[in-house]
């Protein structure tokens, strides 16, 4: 049977398109811009022009097209000022936070050592929480607002993304940290396996080496692995499929 695509669902994977090669690309042009998502000049301008009324984008000479004559190309970049992204990783006697702004230029990370292992929930929490609060301190006056946070644990996560359900580097279990870092920041958060994490970065980067089915299996204090299937992340009702 034939996948019907609605026009609105259309448009934004077009987006989600445009955004990821910027991401790859830095400042390109729409012509660039046409040629690494195979989608037309028209298209591309539609939708760059929604972007940049919405303040996502900004517009920069092109570097590529400053040696041509006559009018220099222009290049569009994403507006790093528009948003931010907070995120906290744990793994064995060890968390760090980071903070990445939305043109994906990253902070310097914060690190604290902690015996993870002998860590009761009330100070993982605070200790999480403190160490994000440091991370975020580091932004200029005029960085843009915190939108997500996203933690990636060494053990397995809840399908929803809330929960460390179990991990080699705890004696915790059902660790609510997505609940933790959402009400201490009002944002969104989300807890995932590192593994997972990887293969995601691996096709997000390289999605023409990266794709289709494929592994990834990090060796750390234990092994894990990341899957992707049908070029999707699979990782089971319960998140524990690899």
């Amino acid at each position: 049977m034939q996948k019907i695509v609605r026009s609105d669902d259309l448009r934004r994977q077009n987006r989600r398109g445009i955004l990821a090669a910027l991401r790859r690309l830095g400042a390109t042009s729409r012509t660039a811009l046409s040629a690494a998502t195979d989608l037309s000049n028209s298209t591309v301008t539609l939708i760059t022009g929604a972007l940049l009324e919405a303040g996502a984008l900004v517009q920069t000479e092109a570097g590529e097209a400053s040696a041509r004559r006559g009018r220099p190309q222009v290049a569009l970049a994403l507006n790093p000022r528009i948003a931010s992204v907070g995120v906290l990783t744990v793994t064995l006697n060890r968390l760090s936070a980071t903070v990445i702004d939305y043109a994906g230029n990253r902070l310097p990370e914060r690190i604290l050592r902690i015996d993870t292992k002998a860590t009761g929930e009330a100070a993982l929490r605070k200790a999480c929480v403190a160490l994000m609060r440091e991370a975020l301190a580091q932004q200029d006056e005029d960085a843009g607002p915190l939108r997500q946070i996203t933690i990636a644990v060494q053990g397995i996560a809840d399908a929803e993304g809330e929960q460390l359900l179990w991990s080699p580097v705890t004696a915790l279990t059902q660790a609510p940290i997505g609940l933790w870092m959402s009400e201490a920041f009002g944002v969104p958060a989300t807890v995932a396996n590192d593994c997972a994490m990887i293969a995601a970065a691996l096709h997000w980067r390289e999605p023409q080496r990266y794709s289709d089915n494929f592994a990834a299996i990090p060796l750390a204090h234990g092994v894990g692995m990341g899957l992707f299937v049908n070029d999707q992340l699979y990782s089971g009702r319960s998140g524990a499929a690899a």
